[in-house]
């Protein structure tokens, strides 16, 4: 499709496709299945019976994220001027940290892998105050999974997501 004009002599670049929905998922269940009985009480309990299973087993899998967090702040307070790798690496373990968090309950911790994730996107200039954020976001993070501070952590955990809140709008380029 080619770009057309619009109504003010601009052209609008933006190519429209149509994608036609995948009802693939449904056909290997099968056309009649009901989602009551896909997400029937039953399954919705095997399904938490996993999770609570695999709970200990993700504190381990955080843990070693939270020391390649620590490793790579370590090297960016030291290599200030050669730390994009580092800080890469930070944003994966962030990331990683996020996704699976809130899965197993830990609300908090997710939140405030987000907003490091987030803080990891803006121009970083890596000066010292943004490099103090990064190391109150992953202390954060160390405490949440240390004391294994469930949800969202009630009045504390307000008080911290406002604390890290306020801290990233004051250092944000």
């Amino acid at each position: 499709m080619a770009p057309r004009k619009q109504d003010n002599g601009q052209e609008d670049s933006e190519e429209v496709r149509f994608i036609a929905p995948d009802f693939g998922l449904k056909r290997k269940i099968g056309e009649d299945v009901d989602l009551k009985v896909i997400l029937s009480q039953e399954n919705i309990e095997k399904v938490q019976h996993v999770v609570d299973r695999y709970q200990k087993d993700f504190i381990i899998w955080v843990e070693k994220d939270i020391t390649t967090l620590m490793q790579a702040l370590r090297y960016t307070e030291q290599n200030m001027s050669k730390s994009i790798p580092y800080l890469t690496k930070i944003k994966k373990a962030a990331f990683s940290i996020k996704s699976q968090a809130g899965t197993f309950g830990f609300d908090l911790a997710s939140q405030v892998a987000r907003s490091l994730e987030l803080f990891c996107e803006r121009d970083f200039r890596f000066e010292q105050e943004q490099v103090v954020v990064l190391r109150k976001h992953i202390e954060a993070l160390r405490t949440i999974v240390s004391q294994q501070i469930g949800g969202t952590g009630g009045a504390m955990g307000e008080e911290l997501m406002g604390a890290l809140n306020r801290l990233t709008q004051k250092y944000k380029y």
